[in-house]
């Protein structure tokens, strides 16, 4: 598109003399007629700055778009048992079947029981995993398939009372990244749950070194703090509801009696 403004002098349309008088003026009265009433030859000021504005902001890009977040990697981590005491067998694996659910819960993992992992190694590799005495051989076991941590965990029982361990490793270094450890005194099925649910929580955040919470493992609020809310709003409803009729009141009430007739 030319931007160039057209001259200001040009009034009108203009027309050769020789098709003026060939057409006998009818392309005079044609431009004075159609044309000109139109502004065609006529933009102001401000209409030059307007179609400038409108060029501009066409060739400009959209910045209201938001643009998307970077995606991050994924950290994929093997989770191993580092062993278990005063558990049963089924106890146990429930205990780290559930711990690997909880911890998949974080956006940013991607956790994989031993047995899982095994499965996607090749026969040799499967051999050697179920030889490894130490951490530093599943980690080179998880570095070869493409992982980048591996979680050894532990967890003791004694009567009620429960404690978890878990040591963080790269799979390129020797030394742990991170140590958590977790006691609780659970007597139900709903509070070992919830103590699997707080590790798991203090695990990824340690992992992906966030403090943000998944909605799927905060934790539900109490019944109870939503009957004292529901009480607190109904309790102030009911009291500027009484002030308001009583303010009604005294201004419907006459402030003073009436003066007794006055007998001759």
């Amino acid at each position: 598109m030319d931007l160039r403004p057209i001259s200001k002098t040009t009034m009108g349309c203009h027309c050769s003399p020789a098709v003026f008088w060939r057409t006998k003026g009818t392309s005079q009265r044609f431009c004075q007629r159609f044309l000109a009433p139109l502004g065609i030859t006529l933009i102001s000021s401000w209409t030059k700055l307007l179609v400038f504005l409108a060029a501009v902001s066409f060739m400009l890009p959209d910045l209201s778009y938001s643009q998307p977040a970077p995606s991050r990697s994924m950290i994929k981590v093997v989770l191993v048992s580092g062993g278990t005491s005063g558990l049963a067998a089924g106890e146990a694996d429930s205990f780290f079947s559930n711990l690997q659910g909880q911890l998949s819960q974080f956006p940013g993992l991607s956790v994989v029981l031993k047995a899982d992992f095994a499965k996607g190694l090749s026969r040799e590799d499967r051999a050697v995993l179920d030889k490894c005495v130490d951490v530093g051989c599943v980690q080179t076991l998880a570095g070869k398939a493409g992982f980048q941590r591996v979680l050894l965990c532990r967890v003791a029982k004694k009567n009620s009372s429960y404690q978890f361990q878990s040591d963080e490793f790269d799979v390129k270094k020797s030394q742990k990244i991170s140590e958590i450890t977790d006691n609780a005194v659970c007597t139900s099925a709903e509070e070992i749950n919830s103590f699997v649910r707080k590790s798991a929580i203090r695990v990824g955040q340690s992992m992906t070194h966030e403090s943000s919470v998944p909605e799927t493992l905060q934790e539900p609020k109490s019944n109870l703090w939503w009957y004292i809310g529901s009480a607190a709003v109904v309790g102030a409803a009911a009291g500027v509801y009484f002030i308001v009729e009583h303010k009604k009141q005294n201004a419907a009430a006459p402030t003073s009696l009436p003066l007794p007739p006055d007998f001759p």
